[in-house]
């Protein structure tokens, strides 16, 4: 990691958080758990928090779950209580994160050790980078945003608040992903493209053009999932 690379809401910047609580407490989670083990500078788990009653009192890879969300926040309503948003649902996330914004909670960021960051490199406050992401020079990352494993970042690229980079996608150099976008699982854009807020890339797809706001485009090249069903019904 470049030393000219900015991580915020990591153990890079003082206060040094000690502990944090993970929001969520399914698969996604446990993922976040690890990785907050597995950092440069590890960070202790709190416990996990979710609304769901029937796991209130039981543990979650060798964690306790809390309690609700809510009650976690009425509880710990300063900047000195540290948090991660361990949800993958992008719309979710969101609306957690402003909760707890609200009630001045310090957001925290998880870094795999294994992450290559490039120079110049900016990564926003609660985002999760899994194991083996590459980020490239003077990429851009925002504020709870999700580099899923294998994910690979270039160079220009700017990935905004609350988006999701599913395992193994590869993005080349400038391309844009929009605040709260989804790019499935293997999928790739070639330089340059932007990828509209909210859009969703289907897995495996290849992204040759830009991408419209809250569209869904599959295949290779990917396109409008509603024009491909179009086509495939005439044929």
């Amino acid at each position: 990691m470049s030393g000219r690379s900015s991580i915020a809401g990591s153990n890079g910047a003082a206060p040094e958080v000690r502990a944090a609580a993970i929001c969520g407490a399914g698969g996604h989670a446990k993922v976040v758990a690890d990785v907050l083990s597995q950092q440069l500078s590890p960070i202790d788990i709190e416990g996990f928090l979710d609304d769901r009653e029937e796991l209130h009192g039981t543990e979650i890879s060798g964690h306790p779950v809390l309690g609700s969300i809510d009650d976690w926040l009425s509880r710990n309503s300063s900047a000195e209580s540290a948090l991660i948003i361990g949800i993958g649902d992008n719309q979710a996330r969101e609306r957690v994160a402003e909760r707890a914004k609200q009630a001045g909670v310090r957001f925290v960021s998880a870094v795999h050790r294994s992450v290559l960051i490039g120079s110049d490199v900016e990564i926003g406050t609660g985002s999760v980078l899994m194991p083996n992401v590459v980020l490239n020079a003077a990429a851009v990352i925002g504020e709870h945003v999700i580099i899923n494993t294998s994910a690979s970042v270039d160079h220009d690229c700017i990935v905004e608040d609350f988006a999701h980079i599913s395992p193994g996608v590869n993005l080349a150099g400038g391309v844009t992903v929009g605040r709260g976008a989804h790019i499935g699982i293997g999928a790739c854009a070639v330089p340059g493209v932007h990828i509209g807020e909210w859009a969703k890339v289907g897995a495996g797809s290849t992204v040759k053009s830009d991408v419209p706001p809250y569209a869904t485009v599959v295949g290779n090249p990917a396109e409008s999932l509603r024009s491909r069903l179009r086509r495939s019904a005439v044929s």
